[in-house]
């Protein structure tokens, strides 16, 4: 049972996630749009939010895609992260590993991300969840900057550099961050 309960929060926030991460940070590491509206156009209409919302709604209704559609999509996931995490490594590169050190972005980027949004998280569903999965999604919540967001910076003319230096130091302090606590928690039985 518990398992089971497990598992529908952490598609909770692989939901969530996907939604931020379609909505909010593409747009971030995208390029700067001066018009509000323009910007929430932009967010509201991309094709991979509306991809994301309605995966939630087949998720939700259970609808299950035909093998012709979800074998090639289960196919070329497979591949997308393997060839992302090489093109990082060729932009960390061109641009230097340590090069997030002055970048203020980057590192208000890496707090709020890795420190204060968990915290919110934790907070918020303190109250309304038991202790463990509130836990497991506060670590969840934590982790880095998206690996697709350089792609992204580069692909649509952004700030790939920023993508990059807000990548590196997110994933640090994450691994830091996570490790202390995963340690902590099972040492003392709560996970």
């Amino acid at each position: 049972m518990q398992l089971v309960v497990f598992h529908q929060f952490q598609s909770f926030h692989q939901e969530v996630m996907d939604f931020l991460i379609w909505g909010v940070h593409h747009q971030l590491f995208r390029g700067g749009e001066r018009n509000i509206g323009a910007a929430l156009k932009k967010i509201f209409t991309n094709p991979c939010l509306i991809a994301v919302v309605l995966g939630i709604v087949c998720s939700v209704l259970q609808v299950q895609l035909p093998s012709f559609i979800s074998y090639p999509m289960k196919t070329m996931a497979g591949a997308v992260s393997p060839l992302s995490l090489v093109f990082i490594g060729i932009l960390i590169q061109n641009y230097g590993i340590f090069s997030w050190i002055l970048d203020k972005i980057a590192i208000f980027y890496t707090f709020w991300k890795v420190l204060i949004l968990p915290a919110v998280v934790f907070v918020s569903l303190y109250f309304f969840l038991p202790l463990e999965t509130v836990l497991v999604l506060t670590l969840l919540f934590g982790s880095p900057g998206p690996i697709s967001s350089v792609v992204w910076s580069k692909e649509y003319g952004g700030d790939p550099k920023l993508a990059v230096n807000c990548l590196i130091p997110s994933t640090l302090l994450y691994f830091i961050t996570a490790g202390a606590a995963l340690l902590l928690l099972t040492g003392h039985g709560l996970l």
